[in-house]
């Protein structure tokens, strides 16, 4: 039997399976009314969309070299392997989950250092599957369904830069978040089953161990789960209701079992948010909020660069992206006027920056990566704003089992066509032009890796350099290498940093700024070891009458000195 939502007339089904049956009849008789061709130009802009995003990500993944950040989840990963394992991201109180599918992937194809993001890769593809799903259980149409997947696969220019960026959890994170929203919507078309309220919080405990930022989308999963809760008009409602919610609260501390048992030995320090490492200066809330609208804002719809720069001349970046967000919050208040589930998802939208903000890690803009999470969001407001447009403007409010008609199926085309090439002009500017796509392919980090057995083979095993340096020449040497960092820079693995304080002799790495080598670095692996220079550790070493010898390989010079001397020694805090 079919009730109707009493928040905003979108039908509550008691069976799962009757509703999938009655809307798929529906949806095939209403679309047989429309012409074929706006659905060919959507299908057509859909595919196109895909293969860009597919190709930008494979750009990255065989061009960008490993990080050290990213090495950190590769190194991880290994000691999983080894039975050593960790709830967080080494160094923090937050960040899980994805190094063990690291692991899981290093275990079934081989301990490589090559395509270390590909899980991450994978994760956003999957990602993009569960955004699908979502927008069919928002919109009737088929092709309207999946413009708004190709968006948010395709466009910004950031997505598919940090979906080939293992963090190692954040692409975890954004799935978990819309598995979330899923199910709450499957709960909110009438399955409420155990299983599917267990799933529900697992989903959320495990994302909440993954990340904070999956309240991202705890907020429109709760709101949609109130909603059908408010809907509900069977007698008595309230036993089942609190019998799934508290199935579901045993699955939320079941999914977070990792981060509960870690917080409770270290005084749950997730919750401290002075455990983030802040530069001099860093904004405060209103400051990290206009930071937002100045630069991660225009960096959603592609129109700035890492850098800042705008895509094209000022005057006119702005005007484009003064247009794209005049038609987000067209859409937005059309979703306001829409079923409550539309409501709930512009909602979560709009509250989005607000919460955004809240963490001081983001005063950091440059790449996009917490702003990111409300991508697949703003693309379902895009095409729930049109679903519903279309609705009113032929007098069928309450029925969400319209289809899409051909003016709002091309404007969606049209929209999702200017956002695809938003990103790839991002593409072509800032990052590699479009021409030049073919050339150069293979492994990213063979520079680096190509030099390394010179270093091993003169004995180099243990030693110190810079952050950006150690973890990833860690990573690459596969364990042969053993450098940890000196001074301020951030030590990830406190494990190495005894082995390798305690060691009788210890080597001092030091990168040659060569074009390749700051290519290879990131740009900023010019000095060495806690921002010691090898002009200073020199003049020091000869101050204090020890020898030393250098052993040079390609664009990396190692310093070993005849007996181990530590960084307190040369007045390095």
């Amino acid at each position: 039997m079919t009730k109707v939502d009493a928040i905003g007339g979108e039908p509550v089904v008691t069976d799962g399976t009757a509703v999938t049956q009655v809307s798929e009849f529906s949806r095939g008789t209403r679309r047989s009314r429309r012409s074929n061709v706006p659905a060919t130009l959507a299908w057509v802009v859909t595919a196109v969309a895909v293969v860009l995003g597919t190709f930008m990500r494979a750009w990255y993944l065989f061009h960008r070299p490993t990080t050290s950040d990213e090495s950190i989840a590769g190194l991880m990963a290994n000691q999983i392997l080894h039975g050593h394992f960790s709830a967080f991201y080494w160094g923090q109180s937050y960040g899980g989950i994805e190094p063990y599918l690291v692991a899981l992937r290093l275990a079934l194809f081989g301990n490589s250092n090559f395509l270390l993001a590909l899980v991450a890769t994978l994760l956003s593809g999957v990602s993009g599957i569960v955004t699908w799903r979502i927008a069919r259980h928002l919109v009737a149409d088929p092709a309207l369904a999946a413009l708004a997947a190709a968006a948010a696969w395709v466009a910004p220019q950031s997505v598919p830069f940090n979906a080939t960026y293992e963090y190692g959890f954040r692409g975890v994170t954004l799935l978990l978040g819309l598995l979330l929203v899923l199910l709450a919507l499957r709960i909110l078309d009438g399955d409420r089953r155990p299983a599917i309220m267990a799933a529900l919080g697992l989903t959320a405990g495990a994302g909440w161990w993954s990340s904070p930022e999956i309240v991202y989308f705890v907020v429109p999963a709760a709101l949609i789960v109130i909603g059908a809760i408010v809907a509900d008009r069977t007698t008595p409602r309230w036993p089942t209701w609190i019998r799934g919610l508290i199935i579901a609260a045993a699955g939320a501390v079941a999914g977070a079992f990792p981060w509960l048992w870690a917080n409770l030995q270290s005084g749950f320090a997730s919750l401290n948010s002075s455990s983030f490492i802040l530069p001099v200066g860093a904004p405060h809330y209103v400051g990290r909020l206009r930071l937002f609208s100045h630069y991660s804002l225009p960096i959603l719809f592609s129109l700035r660069g890492q850098s800042g720069a705008w895509l094209f001349a000022r005057a006119f970046s702005v005007a484009i992206l003064g247009g794209l967000v005049i038609i987000l919050c067209v859409a937005g208040v059309l979703c306001l006027l829409g079923p409550w589930s539309y409501r709930a998802i512009a909602i979560s939208v709009l509250l989005f920056p607000f919460l955004l903000v809240v963490s001081p890690a983001t005063w950091f803009w440059a790449d996009g990566r917490y702003a990111g999470y409300v991508v697949p969001l703003v693309a379902l407001v895009f095409v729930m704003g049109v679903a519903e447009a279309d609705r009113r403007w032929r007098g069928r409010r309450q029925d969400t089992g319209v289809a899409a008609g051909a003016l709002g199926l091309v404007a969606t085309a049209g929209l999702v066509a200017v956002l695809t090439l938003l990103s790839v002009a991002n593409f072509d500017h800032f990052t590699s032009p479009v021409s030049g796509y073919l050339a150069d392919w293979g492994n990213p980090d063979g520079p680096t890796v190509r030099i390394l057995p010179r270093l091993e083979s003169d004995g180099v095993r243990n030693g110190y350099a810079d952050y950006w340096t150690a973890y990833r020449l860690d990573y690459l040497s596969a364990g042969k290498l053993r450098l940890t960092v000196a001074g301020l820079d951030p030590d990830r693995w406190a494990t190495l940093n005894h082995e390798v304080t305690g060691a009788p002799s210890a080597a001092w790495i030091f990168v040659v700024p060569t074009p390749t080598a700051q290519s290879q670095f990131s740009g900023t692996a010019t000095l060495g070891p806690g921002g010691l220079s090898e002009s200073a550790l020199l003049g020091d070493l000869q101050r204090r009458h020890i020898g030393y010898r250098i052993i040079s390989s390609g664009f990396i010079r190692a310093v070993v000195p005849d007996h181990a001397v530590r960084p307190a020694q040369l007045g390095l805090p």
